[in-house]
């Protein structure tokens, strides 16, 4: 009875994935295997670039830039939560660049089918308005 239920579990285990990766037949019974499928969904990732003159867009380092010395930003500019948030950390550059700076940011989050793009890096961060709490929000 042991070696027959054994044989049976074993069998559910290797089945699955090789019916799905190798046969590619899709069977309810036999599922795949699929390692950390929902970890890492809504993770942001942000490049802010700097437009120079004649519309060239070069990369910018906001650890150095914002840093000035120090070994780490502080800590609530390490870690996007949000999109207010990103927006908040390239307006934070802006006075960084000098009075004129043209500052865009592509922002993009991680979903199950691949990366959404949020922002796309046509506006400028430095002129872009500040987003108001709605009302009744906690501040």
């Amino acid at each position: 009875m042991r070696v027959v239920l054994f044989s049976l579990c074993a069998a559910m285990i290797w089945g699955g994935p090789l019916c799905e990766q190798v046969l590619r037949v899709h069977s309810p019974a036999l599922r795949g295997w699929q390692m950390f499928s929902g970890q890492g969904l809504g993770v942001l990732q942000a490049r802010f670039f700097v437009v120079r003159e004649g519309g060239a867009y070069e990369p910018l380092d906001r650890y150095a830039l914002s840093a000035r010395g120090a070994p780490l930003p502080p800590r609530a500019d390490r870690r996007i939560k949000d999109e207010e948030a990103a927006h908040k950390i390239a307006r934070k550059l802006c006075p960084l660049l000098g009075p004129d700076a043209d500052v865009r940011m592509e922002l993009q989050s991680s979903t199950r089918f691949g990366w959404k793009t949020l922002t796309d890096g046509t506006a400028n961060e430095c002129t872009r308005p500040k987003q108001s709490a709605p009302r009744g929000a906690a501040r």
